[in-house]
């Protein structure tokens, strides 16, 4: 029997070779990982966004709070190196704003004559919001003939936020309000 050395080989054409596997190998990698660098900061951006919206909120709240209570009182009196306000309301009703800066971090709470303390912050020693005052929180000021007037200066921050960050969240409360029953 003899065999033809001529037969032809047929080569096989189907798949991939080596070089198409390894080069869509390095594409895909290089796709994941510009993928997972952009998602992994788009969570950081949001959790930090998230924490200066709260900072906000909470300020926004204590602002109307104190406007409101402060406007609706007939008296009002800074005790505790002028880091706690009491007000007495129309109907006798008592309430207080306290700034206890002996916990860490300091706390800010609101109490009426019938309750324990409330505190108006989301403290928490790792996170949070805290407040602080540069010299006095609440300011009482009277004479005759015309209003009594609170100022208030409240530092409200969130509690370790990075040192210069664009996403420290921090908000002040510095104005005056008139006890509208004092006149």
């Amino acid at each position: 029997m003899v065999v033809s050395k001529n037969k032809k080989q047929t080569k096989n054409t189907k798949g991939f070779t080596l070089v198409e596997l390894l080069v869509s190998v390095a594409l895909l990698s290089v796709v994941i990982g510009l993928s997972t660098d952009i998602i992994i900061t788009l969570v950081r951006t949001n959790t930090r966004t998230q924490a200066a919206n709260e900072v906000e909120q909470i300020t926004n709240f204590i602002f109307l709070k104190l406007q409101n209570d402060i406007k609706n009182s007939v008296s009002a009196q800074a005790t505790g190196n002028n880091r706690t306000l009491r007000l007495t309301k129309r109907n006798g009703y008592r309430i207080t704003y306290q700034v206890d800066n002996t916990t860490a971090p300091t706390s800010f709470t609101w109490q009426d004559q019938t309750g324990s303390p409330v505190s108006l912050l989301d403290v928490d020693a790792e996170r949070g919001v805290a407040v602080e005052c540069a010299g006095s929180c609440f300011q009482v000021t009277s004479a005759a003939g015309v209003p009594d007037r609170v100022d208030v200066n409240l530092h409200i921050f969130q509690v370790n936020a990075p040192v210069g960050s664009i996403f420290a969240a921090e908000d002040y409360i510095s104005d005056t309000f008139t006890v509208r029953g004092s006149y």
